[in-house]
């Protein structure tokens, strides 16, 4: 068990840290009640996690929460500033997952979230390896980009992929 959360965390702080070039800019500075907090006083929304999904210490400054019973792990972080302004959506996507070997996206689509445009990519990769699949969410909105990950393993992919779903429709900033 002890090993299972080593590698989520480890898992974590590869894909978080890596969404924005591996500058600790991240804005997260706390959760509470579907609230996310952020430096500078900002905050968003995001929708319910069922009781199974627990809050997860780590060491980046993420909003984080694990499944123990599907292994899998939910994350948001932002950042608010110009520096990724001009960036694509797909280009900030690639970024999270510099930490990853074997990357393949399965699947990309367009949408809107909170009136913006948003980009949700499902993928497979590996870190450490280790099989996993990744379904992630990257929205700009207000000069910040914000990101939206779900990690699982494969087999356990569907199991919360659902969930994953209800927690960044109910993003608002």
């Amino acid at each position: 068990m002890k090993k299972t959360r080593v590698f989520w965390g480890i898992a974590i702080l590869i894909v978080t840290s890596s969404c924005f070039h591996g500058r600790s800019s991240s804005g997260v500075v706390g959760y509470r009640g579907q609230t996310v907090f952020l430096k500078k006083d900002l905050s968003y929304k995001v929708g319910v996690l069922p009781k199974e999904w627990r809050v997860l210490k780590t060491p980046v400054k993420a909003a984080a929460f694990h499944n123990d019973g599907s292994h899998a792990t939910i994350s948001t972080d932002a950042f608010c500033g110009a520096s990724f302004e001009d960036l694509p959506l797909k280009t900030l996507t690639g970024h999270l997952f510099a930490g990853t070997s074997k990357h393949n996206v399965i699947k990309e689509d367009e949408f809107s979230l909170d009136g913006r445009g948003a980009l949700r990519t499902i993928s497979t990769g590996t870190v450490d390896g280790i099989a996993l699949k990744f379904d992630s969410v990257v929205v700009k909105k207000n000069n910040c980009t914000f990101d939206f990950i779900y990690i699982s393993p494969p087999e356990n992919y569907d199991g919360g992929v659902a969930d994953f779903e209800n927690f960044y429709i109910g993003f608002s900033f």
